[in-house]
């Protein structure tokens, strides 16, 4: 099974997504999911800074680079 494209967007329709990821991040995502062996949902991926402080998310947040909330 794979990631959408769109799971990776910013919640808040910005545009940010997985356009903004570097390769080698996704890559180890999709490493650790097969090493897991179940499925990975992604919660919260990257968002913009004006999302990121709608969840109260700290001014030094990784999801402001691109990180990964999964399930």
């Amino acid at each position: 099974m794979s990631f959408k494209d769109n799971e990776f967007d910013c919640k808040c329709g910005c545009g940010l997504g997985i356009k903004d990821f570097k390769i080698s991040s996704i890559k180890r995502l999709k490493k650790a999911r097969r090493i897991a062996n179940i499925p990975f949902i992604l919660n919260s991926a990257i968002r913009c800074k004006k999302h990121n402080e709608d969840e109260d998310g700290s001014e030094n947040s990784a999801h402001l680079r691109g990180a990964f909330d999964i399930k």
